[in-house]
């Protein structure tokens, strides 16, 4: 309403008067609400000009020293602009191309003071002032003062009203002997002022005696006792108290006669910090509550903390036995009801190994043990003692699993995970909810547990954007538990930004790719497969897979020849990243022309190879040069004496373990010869044992068999008598021979009368296997004669 009026006032003023403005300012910018309007009004701004009403002189506006276009015509001498909502200080200028000087104008932007809220006084029972609050509502933006009115009530109804200024509270003294006053508290600026209603006060009942200042406190782990001191006419007391930093609780007022107050606080958490604060009052009815005191803290004393949250990650071994990694949550300070010292980890097996103890420090919390059926148990302890044990059995029975396990991002930082309840009738006492990220392979395994009515659950811990996270749920039954695996779990997740580089490996058409994973700020999430993409030169591209996000190799077959180039992206639920690295690779044309010459040269190196090794056999079993038998001594004597001989041979066979028959040898005719086979070895005998050796008298009929021995041996006289008669008498007789092809280890019976007949030479499968020398049924000495030096040569 002032503001209206204000308004109209000021359009009376300028269609008036509006020629009267001094003559030697060149122009004016003038307002129809004046400098100082409310926030939002709408008003105009006018620029008048002098001394052009005769000259045609271009006229404009500007705000902020920018140019107002839409400007309008007043009359000769003036134009202006429609101002609507204005909600900040603003400079308007007035320009005439007539005039030497512009004008200007600067609008300030506020609004009218609130009326004063929550006008109190109180009296300071000690220093007899008077203090007085308020409060001023909102902000104006502009400059805004308060003053608080006070007017004794007495007996003379005369007494002025007094000023004091101040901004939300003012502090004057006490007025003689008034007991009563009426406050109230105006505030004002360039739009308006306003006052508060008025606030009748009587000392007594504002009088606020002081806090109190000596406070002594003492803890148990449960409560806490308060003792302060105090007046004496005060009667009312209030404590509040907070753990640190928490919110205050306010205890019920406590009466007391004494000099001491007292009060108790109970219900109080173990090893906690706790603040405590007192105030006072004169009497339920008189007088104002005191200030609260002073803040005391003060910290109640240990417990022994409360049962651990034990989880563990299980490995299997063949032998049976199981690696256990146990795992336990650190206790918030209220839950360890002190300074946690250590850990004490208990291993009770069902073997011969009895009892193990690990004790863990306070900053470890987890313990890899080894069992295939025990108990394990878990407690903390600090200075009061150990908490109650947590346990696990081991091996667990194997339950019902939930079923239906469904992950689904809720923000960057939490992930919502839900089931259904496991197909059994068995009650399930609990879920646990575990995860992991799935590239550290459980080392910063987390995990919550859930009621047995709850079906769905948010996990936060350790959860962030364009990770990858695993995990399983668990029915918790009142022996054993049930499993439900999940993979693939994220807060969020995008493209990858990277794509795998290939490394290919030809053989023949096929190629194999093979690839390292991609790094982890690159993924992005949960990496679903990997596409490879092929394309052969002068030819179109194609697309193999997708591959699991697992494997690392893959093979392509039936591939033309010719150049190729391979690339390979990954992909995530969000969609498919970039591809990567070039790979290209070269598919040549099958050679069969050459890979005939190859075997061909194969073959031919084999089989030379197998000849060499023929030869080389057969050379090992073939004799060393013979001496030509006419020229021994033995052949000489035979053909001197044409009678009766006695040989002495040694055979080297089994038969000469008994006593040997002797045969008369007779002279036979020309058709017939005489072969002697003999034992290899040394076969002269020492002198005067002649007639204990062992010998063999054999008549061989070369008709009816054939030699048995390998070569034919030549017998040398190793005697000083050149003369002979009889063989018998012989008692140092050398045999010079060749080792024999193993026939003269054969059975001695097997040379009777029926003796097969054989080959000259041994029958080893050779080349040398067909008798190289024919002797027609007819063996003489000048047959025998032969020369093997030239065989090889």
């Amino acid at each position: 309403m002032l503001g209206h009026w204000f308004g109209s006032f000021i359009k009376f003023i300028w269609f008036c008067g509006i020629q009267t403005i001094a003559a030697q300012k060149p122009c004016d910018a003038v307002s129809e609400l004046g400098p100082f309007v409310q926030m939002g009004s709408s008003f105009k701004v006018y620029c008048v000009f002098r001394n052009v009403a005769n000259h045609n002189c271009k006229k404009s506006i500007h705000l902020n020293k920018i140019q107002i276009h839409d400007s309008f015509e007043h009359n000769s001498t003036a134009i202006f602009v429609n101002i609507n909502n204005i909600m900040e200080n603003r400079t308007y200028t007035c320009k005439c191309a007539c005039c030497t000087d512009p004008c200007g104008l600067d609008l300030q932007v506020g609004y009218l003071p609130d009326v004063p809220q929550d006008v109190s006084c109180s009296l300071s029972r000690n220093v007899g002032n008077i203090t007085c609050t308020w409060t001023t509502g909102r902000k104006t933006y502009l400059r805004t003062t308060s003053t608080l009115w006070v007017r004794p009530q007495g007996h003379s109804s005369g007494a002025h009203p007094v000023s004091v200024p101040g901004f939300d509270s003012v502090t004057f003294p006490a007025f003689g002997v008034w007991p009563h006053y009426s406050v109230w508290v105006n505030v004002s600026n360039k739009l308006g002022s306003i006052c508060s209603p008025p606030l009748n006060l009587t000392l007594s009942d504002i009088v606020k005696p002081s806090p109190p200042d000596t406070i002594r406190v003492s803890c148990a782990s449960r409560q806490c006792v308060l003792h302060w001191s105090y007046e004496a006419d005060i009667q009312l007391h209030q404590v509040k108290y907070r753990q640190h930093h928490g919110n205050w609780t306010i205890r019920p007022i406590i009466k007391q006669d004494s000099a001491a107050g007292g009060c108790t606080i109970s219900d109080l958490q173990p090893y906690t910090a706790y603040d405590f604060q007192i105030r006072n009052r004169l009497s339920p009815s008189q007088g104002l509550w005191s200030k609260w005191s002073a803040v005391i803290p003060d910290r109640t004393d240990e417990e022994a903390p409360i049962r651990l949250d034990v989880w563990y990650i299980e490995e299997s071994f063949s032998s049976g036995e199981k690696s256990l990694t146990v795992l336990w949550k650190e206790l918030s300070e209220s839950e360890a009801r002190g300074r946690i010292l250590g850990y004490k980890l208990k291993v009770e097996g069902f073997s011969a190994r009895g009892v193990r103890e690990y004790n863990t420090p306070s900053n470890q919390t987890r313990v890899r043990v080894t069992c295939s059926s025990c108990t394990i148990s878990v407690t903390a302890f600090n200075s009061k003692g150990h908490s109650p044990p947590a346990l696990i059995n081991i091996p667990q029975q194997r339950a019902d699993p939930p079923q239906n396990v469904v992950c689904q991002p809720l923000s960057d930082h939490s992930i919502a995970i839900s089931w259904q309840t496991p197909a059994t009738t068995e009650t399930v006492k609990g879920y646990l909810v575990q995860w992991f990220t799935a590239h550290l392979r459980g080392q910063d395994l987390q995990w919550k547990r859930v009621g047995h009515n709850e079906l769905r659950t948010s996990i936060t811990d350790n959860i962030q954007p364009f990770e990858c996270y695993r995990g399983a749920v668990f029915a918790l039954y009142e022996e054993g538990s049930g499993k439900q695996d999940f993979i693939d779990a994220h807060s969020r997740e995008s493209a990858p930004t990277l794509g795998p580089t290939p490394i290919t490996k030809v053989t023949g058409d096929s190629v194999t790719v093979s690839w390292s994973g991609i790094p982890l700020e690159h993924q992005r999430g949960c990496l679903k497969d990997y596409i490879i993409y092929l394309k052969r030169e002068e030819g179109g591209e194609s697309r193999h897979g997708p591959v699991k996000a697992t494997q690392r190799m893959f093979s392509i077959s039936g591939l033309k020849p010719g150049e190729y180039s391979l690339l390979m992206s990954s992909r995530t639920g969000a969609g498919e990243g970039p591809r990567g690295g070039l790979a290209a690779f070269l598919i040549l044309q099958n050679d069969t022309k050459g890979f005939i010459i190859t075997l061909a040269v194969l073959l031919c190196s084999f089989l030379l190879l197998v000849i060499y090794l023929c030869l080389t056999k057969a050379k090992r079993f073939l004799p060393k040069p013979v001496p030509d038998p006419a020229n021994s001594k033995w052949a000489k004597e035979c053909t001197a004496t044409k009678g009766e001989m006695t040989l002495e041979l040694h055979l080297n066979c089994s038969a000469l373990d008994k006593e040997p028959h002797t045969v008369e040898i007779e002279e036979i005719e020309e058709k017939q010869a005489l072969t002697v086979m003999e034992e290899p070895g040394d076969l002269s005998a020492p002198e005067g044992s002649s007639s204990e050796m062992p010998t063999a008298l054999v008549t061989c009929a070369v008709n009816q068999i054939k030699p048995v021995c390998s070569y034919i041996k030549s017998l040398s006289h190793e005697s000083d008598n050149s003369v002979q008669t009889e063989l018998s008498t012989v008692t140092d007789i050398t045999v010079d021979y060749i080792s024999s092809n193993g026939l003269l280890d054969m059975d001695c019976e097997m040379l009777g009368d029926d003796v097969v007949e054989s080959d000259f030479f041994p029958s080893f499968q050779s080349p040398f296997s067909e008798p190289l020398v024919s002797f027609g049924g007819r063996l003489t000495l000048d047959s025998v004669k032969m020369d093997w030096n030239g065989l090889f040569n």
